[in-house]
């Protein structure tokens, strides 16, 4: 069976949806899958997903334009300019990708993926694990940071002295690895004199090293976090769509903030932070619950003897 799936968005949306594909392989175990990327013709994502996942595809081609500039729709919420809609898709594209014996539209904003044929419960919090070769480049334990993104414009932009409060703080306890690139590097330039800081950067498949083991991961809302979930590593992300900690907006949370309890608001309370990314760095568990301050006592994890006097025969 050939199945073609469409991947629309920026790095982190072809992610979320990429995990889906997984689900429709599973439904469809001897299908040739090819993905159309809708990403304005960026190349970007195409690149990423066969570093990532070259098993997944037939075939990845690149949509290199929308249909219309600007899509405007009347919905139940008002006019709404919805871009990323399937019917913005040059007619030619639609027609070929629906001319497959299956065709999935993975656009994550639409949410149709909660009412197709494979099952998007059980892989909601699934992503598959990268495929490559994985060696471990550092003789320590460390946290990884991810605190600027090339997408100066996307409203997750952190300040600089509350990065530097918080790397100076964690760095006293463990090793800290900041993601650095070209674009990014001069955002970062004032934590280089911080002892026990290091900046790695690379490709992607690099990048997915550090990731993979280190024990925690703490960013800005960015298409990395999934990488970092892949690799079944701690995450904590602040962005501007979180107004409490531990909280996101239910339209976020079922979209690309799936992990409400791991999201907090831009420059939240840095001593708090620095308490639960320490206790996940030595303890993976508190990830699932970071707001408590003693894991066995809250999650009622028993250390125990046996009590003799009482135990029945």
């Amino acid at each position: 069976m050939n199945i073609s799936v469409r991947l629309e968005g920026g790095l982190g949306d072809c992610l979320l949806a990429n995990r889906f594909v997984a689900a429709i392989k599973e439904k469809n175990p001897d299908s040739q899958i090819t993905a159309y990327i809708d990403s304005e013709g960026k190349t970007f994502q195409k690149e990423c997903l066969l570093t990532l996942y070259p098993s997944f595809y037939k075939d990845i081609k690149i949509i290199q334009n929308k249909k219309y500039k600007q899509f405007w729709v009347d919905c139940q919420f008002g006019v709404d300019n919805y871009y990323g809609a399937l019917e913005n898709v040059p007619d030619d594209i639609r027609e070929e990708m629906e001319s497959y014996d299956k065709f999935y539209d993975l656009h994550i904003d639409s949410l149709k993926w909660t009412s197709m044929d494979f099952d998007f419960l059980r892989y909601f919090y699934y992503f598959p694990r990268p495929e490559i070769n994985y060696k471990n480049q550092c003789d320590q334990k460390y946290a990884i940071f991810h605190l600027a993104s090339n997408n100066l414009a996307n409203g997750h932009r952190m300040k600089d002295d509350y990065i530097h409060d918080l790397i100076s703080k964690i760095s006293k306890d463990i090793k800290c690895l900041i993601i650095s690139t070209d674009q990014t590097k001069n955002l970062l330039e004032h934590l280089e004199n911080i002892n026990n800081v290091e900046f790695v950067s690379g490709d992607l498949e690099k990048i997915t090293n550090f990731i993979n083991f280190s024990s925690c991961f703490v960013c800005i809302d960015s298409g990395l976090k999934y990488i970092a979930h892949a690799c079944s590593v701690p995450v904590y992300c602040f962005s501007q769509q979180s107004y409490a900690p531990h909280y996101v907006l239910p339209s976020h949370k079922i979209r690309w903030l799936i992990h409400s309890e791991q999201n907090f608001p831009l420059h939240y309370d840095v001593d708090y932070m620095r308490d639960i990314i320490i206790n996940t760095c030595n303890n993976k568990a508190f990830n699932l619950i970071p707001y408590v301050k003693n894991f066995d006592s809250q999650a009622v994890k028993r250390i125990y003897t046996i009590n003799n006097q009482k135990t029945i025969i």
